[in-house]
């Protein structure tokens, strides 16, 4: 066993909510600690935090503290579909309003100039439109 086996060994009994004494351990995990000093010590390190928190008593919230942070969260929530809408608006805004003003500039020009950005602006309007539903779709963000 190396190092870092041992220590996901011990992760593991930690995760699985089994005490950490050097005894209860698996002889492998034991032969592995008395040969290697770093896990010697990481080892007491875990033991000793594992003790902590096996004896550290559950400290309780009061019913009046919790229901008040409840509501507060609950007052300061928004709805997901308003969420989600607020960027959409500002991004389609900051789309929109200089394509307007491209395309109000080239009413001034001739016809065949004009025409031309106004194809240029629906081309680059389609690309956005389907590059955001794909991201909406593939992602589900704005």
């Amino acid at each position: 066993m190396n190092c870092e086996e041992f220590k996901r060994a011990i992760n593991d009994h930690i995760d699985a909510r089994q005490a950490i004494a050097k005894d209860g351990l698996p002889a492998d995990i034991r032969s592995h600690a008395h040969g290697c000093l770093s896990c010697t010590l990481y080892l007491e390190s875990v033991s000793k935090v594992d003790e902590v928190l096996r004896n550290a008593r559950s400290a309780g919230i009061p019913a009046e503290l919790y229901d008040k942070l409840m509501d507060i969260g609950s007052a300061h929530r928004t709805s997901p579909a308003l969420a989600s809408l607020e960027p959409l608006v500002i991004y389609v805004l900051r789309i929109l309003l200089p394509a307007i003003v491209v395309w109000t500039g080239a009413l001034l020009l001739p016809a065949f100039p004009h025409v031309i950005v106004e194809i240029t602006l629906m081309i680059f309007a389609m690309v956005l439109v389907f590059e955001k539903l794909g991201r909406r779709i593939v992602t589900d963000r704005v």
